[in-house]
């Protein structure tokens, strides 16, 4: 027994003293973890889909290969949705003209709900129409808001669960360094 205590004290100093990769600072991960995102799914290729935004015109995720995407999931019933909603209308606005793509995906509900939504609160960003829940289920989404960032090579990189100050001066810093560089 002396001699398992031992051994289990030894590989708990050795687990101690792994060395890990150094991270920098201000990084993306380091921001993206004292900023409450969800470590699941980050890392992974961003399932493309197809879409319809509320206007009528149609595109693919992957139209936007070469982007930062900010892919925010929500519903017209969700308070604390539209609650970021103006803060996201700020951020598309601060972001304007860059290499940054904003698609806000109505879950669950279809183009008339959103449709009278919108009229009351005309956003300048597009939305997106998940009447059939395919496009969340595809990305495991439960809970709204739940907003997904994409690289501009397609994959997710942050997953947030719950409104945000989207348009704060910290998360706009962040964006900017993840913005592909011009050539």
């Amino acid at each position: 027994m002396k001699h398992l205590v031992t051994l289990i004290l030894a590989a708990l100093l050795l687990a101690g003293c792994e060395k890990k990769p150094a991270e920098t600072s201000g990084s993306w991960a380091q921001f993206a973890e004292t900023a409450g995102m969800a470590p699941d799914q980050v890392g992974q290729r961003a399932p493309d889909f197809d879409y319809v935004l509320l206007e009528g015109q149609t595109g693919r995720l992957s139209d936007h290969q070469g982007k930062l995407v900010f892919l925010n999931f929500w519903a017209t019933w969700c308070l604390p949705c539209k609650k970021e909603m103006p803060d996201i209308e700020e951020l598309s606005s601060l972001m304007k003209g860059k290499p940054f793509v904003i698609l806000a995906v109505s879950s669950g509900e279809g183009a008339e709900k959103v449709s009278l939504y919108h009229k009351k609160f005309p956003y300048s960003f597009p939305f997106a129409m998940d009447a059939d829940g395919a496009i969340s289920a595809k990305y495991e989404v439960n809970l709204l808001p739940s907003t997904f960032l994409i690289s501009p090579e397609g994959e997710i990189i942050g997953k947030a669960i719950g409104p945000r100050h989207w348009s704060a001066d910290e998360f706009i810093n962040q964006l900017e360094g993840l913005l592909p560089k011009e050539r």
